[in-house]
């Protein structure tokens, strides 16, 4: 199993670009957790766990390698099938990782909880653009949107993942524009947070 942790380190050690997938949707059966990363470069993608799933991350590299823009995409489970996966692939360079990588890697290698606030989907005129993460502490400091309202829009779904114990997709409603979040709270070891109410996982995959 290769938790977020792990998968963190091996980006903070990298040599060569990368290609960073997430899934952002949808779950169920056979398929990877929402929020979890893979590596397109290391064996087995490197997974977060031997979850079935995965496709292939190589023909994706172009599109994205060197330096391209965060891209969403739309898979078959399987080819031929009517089953999918979306993800959201990003470079990732030696010497040019972006803060959230140190900053999560660093509070949870000291055992604590970070949540992490990735934009998914963007629709207008926005201040924030697709890939663009954030990640917030156990006391709701962190790495932060620089907008005010935004910022505590962003803390309050932080909030309501992690009472609920899921990760989350969280459409927010702005004056010229939308944005959809995936909120990911992470607990001991980059391993999603363990729930804190009776209410099934499930249930609160969407706010």
């Amino acid at each position: 199993m290769i938790p977020t942790l792990a998968l963190l380190r091996t980006l903070l050690a990298l040599r060569d670009p990368a290609l960073l997938a997430t899934v952002v949707g949808p779950e169920g059966l056979l398929r990877p957790r929402r929020g979890a990363m893979a590596l397109g470069t290391e064996e087995r993608h490197g997974q977060e766990a031997p979850d079935p799933g995965w496709p292939d991350l190589e023909p994706w590299k172009a599109l994205v390698l060197p330096e391209g823009p965060p891209l969403r995409i739309r898979v078959p489970l399987v080819q031929g099938s009517e089953a999918f996966l979306d993800l959201l692939l990003e470079g990732v360079h030696p010497g040019i990782r972006p803060p959230w990588i140190p900053f999560t890697e660093q509070l949870l290698g000291k055992g604590r909880e970070v949540a992490l606030v990735t934009v998914i989907a963007v629709d207008g005129d926005v201040p924030c653009g697709l890939g663009d993460r954030f990640a917030y502490d156990d006391h709701l400091h962190g790495l932060q949107p620089g907008d005010r309202d935004l910022n505590v829009r962003f803390g309050r779904a932080v909030e309501a993942a992690r009472a609920e114990g899921c990760t989350r997709t969280v459409p927010v409603e702005m004056v010229r524009g939308t944005l959809e979040l995936l909120v990911d709270p992470l607990g001991e070891a980059g391993l999603r947070a363990p729930n804190k109410t009776p209410e099934e996982p499930r249930r609160c995959q969407t706010a």
